[in-house]
């Protein structure tokens, strides 16, 4: 059974007492959690590259879309 895993980032506004999602979007459609691993962690490792730091407020995260596959 193939399952297509989907590599999501969610924006998160942070106050002291709470915390909502201000944006969230799929990134990527991939064929497996090894390589939607691989590229949610190429994301950090292009922006330390670039100089630059993801913000702690950006999320990023693989989870498998159940039911359906590409």
């Amino acid at each position: 059974c193939n399952v297509t895993w989907l590599l999501f980032m969610v924006v998160l506004q942070i106050n002291q007492s709470d915390a909502w999602v201000k944006h969230a979007e799929i990134i990527q459609t991939l064929h497996s959690e090894k390589s939607c691993i691989r590229e949610m962690k190429k994301i950090f490792a292009d922006a330390k590259e670039q100089g630059n730091e993801v913000p702690k407020m950006v999320n990023f995260g693989c989870v498998p879309l159940k039911g359906r596959s590409i």
